[in-house]
């Protein structure tokens, strides 16, 4: 009776640590029940790389990492163990490529595969695989970002340059000046429009209308002018005024000459002085009755 208790104890210790292993691979990712191949790969660096870290397919999950080892004497220090379906073909000049998995910064392990050709051998388990390291999202993003950041960081300092030479004279001086100038006459045209809009400008509906209306009216004159000017005798008129313009100037011909009436009173000196003298002799005798006013009532008395 006590035999079989220990035997069931055993059985029991044995299933525990049957589950507890089965547990921990499952964690892991690994399927104990299948197949599976295992390769290897030489890298550098791993970037967050670790065990467990999942192996990818164009983006489908194969396998994972099943172990890391690590050599600082050797050229390529980090040997990565990947474990994989076993249907999954390799083709010589298939990859082992270290990427980036998700935005956090992890890492895994894709497999780019090489064309499928009979012609060609195929990788055995434990075979060790040529290996490249890809720069994922993030690291493009981070180098993108200095890049601009630099640039960036220059401009900064040309404008700083450019800032401190026009302070250290009478530029920013000027140029607040001139702002100072464009603003009050900004000011000041705007005021203008303003009252040009409120006072001076009709309502467009009105405006437009009003304009419709003296245009039609315009158009009704001109037509009216335009039959009027049809029915006009421009020949008699123009055969008129050359008869007006002659006469015109016949009068001034006689009035230039020295022959007529008109002509002597014109260019005669002697007239001229004759009445210019007797102007003089009535403004003398004016100016005397206004001062000797007396003296010429007397005589109209007497």
């Amino acid at each position: 009776m006590k035999f079989k208790r220990e035997i069931k104890v055993a059985l029991v210790f044995i299933a525990a640590i049957f589950l507890l292993y089965f547990g921990m691979n499952f964690l892991k990712g690994i399927d104990i029940f299948s197949t599976s191949k295992k390769y290897y790969g030489r890298f550098d660096q791993l970037n967050s790389l670790a065990a467990s870290s999942p192996v990818y397919i164009k983006g489908y999950k194969v396998g994972q990492v099943s172990r890391i080892d690590y050599d600082f004497t050797a050229e390529h220090p980090f040997i990565v163990e990947v474990t994989i379906e076993s249907d999954i073909k390799l083709v010589e000049g298939s990859q082992m490529a270290l990427v980036s998995d998700g935005l956090l910064g992890g890492a895994a392990i894709e497999m780019k595969l090489s064309p499928y050709s009979e012609e060609l051998a195929l990788y055995n388990s434990k075979d060790t695989l040529p290996t490249i390291v890809e720069r994922g999202l993030i690291e493009e993003l981070q180098n993108g970002v200095i890049a601009d950041l630099n640039r960036t960081i220059n401009d900064l300092d040309s404008i700083v340059v450019n800032l401190k030479g026009q302070m250290e004279g009478d530029h920013l001086k000027n140029i607040l000046a001139n702002a100072d100038q464009v603003s009050a006459d900004l000011n000041t045209t705007s005021t203008k429009l303003k009252r040009i809009v409120t006072n001076d400008v009709p309502p467009i509906v009105a405006d437009a209308k009003s304009t419709i209306s003296e245009a039609k009216s315009a158009m009704a004159n001109i037509n009216n002018i335009s039959q009027k000017v049809d029915s006009v005798d421009i020949k008699g008129i123009v055969a008129k005024v050359d008869t007006t313009m002659s006469n015109v100037q016949d009068i001034t011909t006689s009035l230039n000459s020295k022959e007529g009436t008109v002509g002597l009173l014109l260019n005669d000196k002697t007239l001229y002085n004759k009445i210019n003298n007797t102007v003089v002799s009535v403004d003398s005798l004016i100016n005397d009755v206004k001062a000797n006013p007396k003296k010429y009532l007397k005589i109209s008395v007497f």
